[in-house]
C-alpha cells in the first residue's frame, strides 16, 4: 500500500493535475505498477529489478513511463546508483525551452561560503533538493559545522516522517522515505553527532495550500514556539523554498521570519546535456573547480534564476565518478573493492554498510544503511565506502535472504 500511495504522489506531482483528469487507461497502468512494485517491497534489489522488467515492458508507452520513472530513479537513489537515477528521471523527458538569463557582470564564487555569510541575516535557511539527487544532500552536509557555529541548532526534514517526533536515533527505515538513502542518512548521522535537534514537521494534507500551511505550524510548534529566537536550516524538496505561495511564503506570514532560501533543482546536471538548461554548459565551460558554486556581482548581489521566488541558484559541476560511485558521496570515507566471498557468487547481490558495530540482537534490517551497492555480477568493479573505525557489512539476495555479515575495523576490511 505504501509504494502505491507513493507512486499516486509522485504521478500528481509529475503531471501537476488533479487525479479526476485521469482516464480509465491511465489508472489502470498506475495500479498495475503499483501492484507490480508493491509485491517486491520487502527488498531493495527486488524493487529494482521489478521497476527494471516494467520499463522494458512499457518501453513503447510514454505514457506509462511517465509513472515509472520518476519512482525508478528516487529507487536508484536509494541503494546509490545516481547514474542509473539521472537516466530513470530523463525517461520520456522533454527538451527544455530555451530561457534567457542576465549573468552579465556575475562571476562565479564558492557556495558554501557565500551562503554561511548570508546566514547571518536570518533564523532560516532553506536549502532544496530533486529527490532523487543525492548530491543535494551533500550541500546541507557541508554547511552543517558552519552554521552550528553561527547558531543553528535544528536541522528540520521534508524527508522524515512527521510523525517521527520527537526524533531519537538510531535512524530506522520506517522514520522516511528518502532518508533511506545513503546520503540522507549521513545527513542526519552528521548533524546528530555536531549537536542538532533533528526535527519532522511534514503536513500531509490534499492540497499543497494546506499541507505547507500545516508544516508551518508544525514548525511553529516544534521549534519557536519553545524558542522564538532559534535558527534552523530546513532541507526540503523542489517548490517548497518558493517565495510566493509555497512553505517558504507560509513561514514568512506565520513567524515573521524571511527565509534565505537556496535551490539547487533549477540549473544542474542530467543524464543527457540535450535535457540540460543551456545557461548550464556555459556556466560549466567557466567554472574553476570542482566544488558548487554561485554567482555573485561586484556590489555582493547574489544571482537568482526566479529572484521573486528564491534567493540564490547553486550549481554543482558534472559528477566525476570513481568506478560506479560519485566522488561528491565519499563524505570523508574509503571506497574499497567489494571482494567475491562477500557475495558468494550469489548476483545480483545486495550490498549495505552501517558505521560502527551493530549488536547481534539488533534488528539490521530495520536500520538505515549509510551506504549500498547492487553488485550485479562478478565481472564488473563495484566498490562500497567504509568509515575509519569499525563497520558492519550485510549482503542479502533479491529474496531478502541474507548471504554474508561482516563486521570489523576498517584496516580489517579493507584487507578481506
Amino acid at each position: 500500500m505504501f509504494i502505491k500511495m507513493l507512486l499516486a504522489a509522485f504521478v500528481l506531482f509529475a503531471f501537476g493535475i488533479a487525479s479526476a483528469a485521469f482516464d480509465d487507461d491511465f489508472i489502470r497502468k498506475a495500479t498495475e505498477i503499483g501492484d507490480a512494485l508493491e509485491s517486491s517491497s520487502n527488498n531493495e534489489l527486488a524493487v529494482i529489478l521489478e521497476a527494471e522488467k516494467l520499463q522494458e515492458k512499457y518501453k513503447e508507452d510514454s505514457q506509462a513511463l511517465q509513472i515509472l520513472s520518476q519512482y525508478t530513479a528516487t529507487y536508484y537513489s536509494i541503494v546509490a546508483d545516481h547514474k542509473n537515477a539521472l537516466i530513470a528521471a530523463d525517461t520520456n523527458a522533454s527538451i527544455p525551452k530555451d530561457e534567457t538569463f542576465e549573468i552579465s557582470g556575475y562571476f562565479q564564487t564558492d557556495a558554501i561560503q557565500t551562503i554561511l555569510n548570508r546566514s547571518d541575516e536570518t533564523q532560516v535557511v532553506m536549502i532544496n533538493e530533486a529527490h532523487h539527487i543525492a548530491q543535494h544532500r551533500v550541500l546541507s552536509i557541508r554547511l552543517l559545522k558552519g552554521l552550528y557555529n553561527k547558531g543553528f541548532r535544528f536541522l528540520a526534514l521534508e524527508g522524515m516522517g512527521s510523525y517521527i517526533y520527537p526524533y531519537s536515533p538510531p535512524l530506522l527505515d520506517n522514520h522516511g522515505y528518502y532518508t533511506n538513502e545513503p546520503v540522507f542518512s549521513m545527513l542526519i548521522k552528521t548533524a546528530e553527532e555536531m549537536g542538532f535537534e533533528i526535527v519532522s514537521y511534514d503536513g500531509a494534507s490534499s492540497t499543497i495550500k494546506m499541507r505547507e500551511h500545516l508544516s508551518a505550524k508544525n514548525l511553529k510548534a516544534r521549534i519557536f514556539d519553545k524558542n522564538s529566537k532559534a535558527k534552523v536550516l530546513i532541507h526540503v524538496g523542489y517548490s517548497h523554498i518558493n517565495e510566493d505561495t509555497w512553505l517558504a511564503a507560509e513561514i514568512n506570514d506565520l513567524l515573521d521570519i524571511n527565509p534565505l532560501t537556496v535551490s539547487q533543482t533549477k540549473i544542474r546536471e542530467k543524464s543527457h546535456t540535450k535535457f540540460e538548461v543551456a545557461l548550464y554548459d556555459v556556466l560549466l565551460a567557466k567554472k574553476q573547480s570542482d566544488e558548487p558554486f554561485v554567482l555573485i556581482n561586484q556590489n555582493q548581489e547574489i544571482w537568482s534564476s526566479n529572484p521573486e521566488k528564491w534567493d540564490i541558484d547553486v550549481i554543482w559541476p558534472r559528477t566525476i565518478y570513481s568506478n560506479d560511485k560519485p566522488k561528491w558521496m565519499t563524505l570523508g570515507r574509503e571506497q574499497i573493492k567489494i571482494p567475491n566471498l562477500l557475495c558468494n557468487n550469489t548476483y545480483p547481490c545486495f550490498v549495505e554498510v552501517f558505521h560502527g558495530r551493530v549488536a547481534p540482537n539488533r534488528d539490521i534490517e530495520s536500520l538505515t544503511a549509510h551506504d549500498k551497492t547492487i553488485v550485479r555480477d562478478s565481472k564488473n568493479v563495484s566498490t562500497i565506502l567504509l568509515m575509519h573505525g569499525e563497520n558492519t557489512i550485510l549482503a542479502k539476495d533479491a529474496n531478502n535472504m541474507v548471504i554474508n555479515r561482516i563486521e570489523g575495523s576498517f584496516k580489517k576490511l579493507k584487507e578481506m
